[in-house]
């Protein structure tokens, strides 16, 4: 039997695109390098054919062309420096603001790194469970010389938060003087940013120093009665008779696919808050995209033309990553037919559990008239494969 390969579908144009971006925001400059990671992101294979160095560096133009001159990236610097502010007065435990965000570089798609110092990665997560924050767990690679105990990303911030959690001793080492923390090279790194108050160190909340051994036990409890809700959670999953998923998506998270129908996000238009569970009955095509991605720029008269040929069968609702304003502009400039809400970190955290593990940009999601998926595509979509995507919906 021939071996199938992903060289069948040609990625080169999506990978430069993936790739000059990595290049213009994280400041990569060896082109290999970039294509691979690129590549990785999209979640596609070591053997895909990946574009010349003349495509990264004409899809890098067009980057430099659309975003070497805006404005307002000053201004999302400060708010996502406001956004770091609070998250450091607001933990109860020494941190530093690190990174991009710290050194004034911060990109389009850069987010804010802050250094957390704790006795146990464990007593952060119980934390941010007892505070009702949505976030995710990240263990960082095993190949690091040195790397933090664990890394949390909260996901219902506006701009992505990466907390990475530090061995409490790294701290005191670190005042006493000691170069034991990974990051004292990178905060000195700009000239000033040491003097930055968010670059301060922020001492523990006293309030909750002095509750911190009161509540230990609690904690611990609270964890035991998560732990118990989780395991029913997943036993009446597996215990439920359901319609088994189409091998064209399986192993999809049914409880993230939920939280994401079910999550409050305001339309452009009104800035009403909507949900996509308000669009069951017909097939539903979401579809995420972010003004500063030009894949999604490239798709979008694709989906509006579908729209507007499915009209009355199908569901359309774009989830766009941006302040609101502007993705009004712009579904304006491209006169999509269809409403948009604006999605923010943590909905777009849970499509990682539902075939964006890399939280690529653009998403295409698909769902039957049951809000069940169908597929999902990552990346640019051409318009026959999303007829095909609609085709498969219609047909369940």
């Amino acid at each position: 039997m021939k071996r199938k390969t992903y060289e069948a579908i040609d990625y080169r144009d999506e990978i430069a695109h993936v790739a000059a971006r990595l290049i213009f925001d994280e400041g990569i400059r060896d082109l290999a390098f970039a294509k691979r990671k690129a590549a990785k992101q999209l979640g596609l294979p070591p053997r895909t054919m990946l574009p010349s160095n003349e495509a990264v560096e004409a899809a890098l133009a067009e980057f430099v062309a659309e975003y070497g001159e805006i404005e307002n990236l000053p201004e999302r610097l400060t708010a996502m420096r406001r956004e770091a502010a609070h998250t450091l007065a607001w933990l109860p435990w020494p941190a530093y603001l690190v990174g991009a965000v710290a050194h004034g570089t911060a990109g389009p798609m850069s987010e804010i790194e802050i250094d957390l110092f704790a006795e146990s990665g464990k007593d952060v997560e119980i934390f941010l469970l007892n505070e009702h924050r949505h976030f995710r767990v990240h263990t960082p690679k095993a190949s690091a010389a040195r790397r933090p105990e664990t890394e949390l990303i909260l996901e219902d911030t506006r701009y992505p938060v990466r907390l990475r959690v530090w061995p409490a001793v790294d701290e005191r080492r670190r005042k006493n003087g000691a170069r034991s923390h990974p990051c004292d090279a990178r905060t000195t790194l700009a000239g000033g940013v040491m003097n930055d108050p968010l670059n301060s160190p922020q001492e523990p909340n006293p309030k909750s120093t002095r509750t911190s051994s009161r509540r230990t036990l609690v904690h611990w409890v609270i964890a035991g009665l998560l732990a118990a809700g989780v395991l029913w959670f997943f036993f009446s999953q597996t215990v439920a008779t359901q319609k088994p998923a189409d091998p064209s998506f399986s192993g999809y998270d049914a409880r993230a696919l939920q939280q994401l129908l079910t999550a409050q996000m305001p339309e452009i238009e009104s800035g009403s808050p909507r949900t996509l569970n308000e669009w069951r009955g017909k097939p539903l095509i979401i579809n995420f995209w972010a003004t500063w991605c030009p894949p999604c720029k490239k798709e979008l008269p694709d989906f509006a033309a579908a729209a507007r040929h499915y009209a009355g069968r199908v569901h359309f609702v774009g989830l766009g990553l941006d302040e609101r304003d502007k993705l009004l502009a712009f579904a304006r400039e491209f006169d999509l037919p269809y409403p948009t809400l604006v999605a923010g970190g943590f909905a777009l955290g849970q499509t990682t559990k539902l075939g964006n593990p890399n939280r690529g940009m653009p998403f295409t999601l698909v769902l039957d008239a049951n809000g069940q998926p169908v597929a999902h595509h990552v990346g640019l979509i051409s318009r026959e494969r999303l007829e095909t995507l609609i085709a498969q919906a219609l047909e369940r």
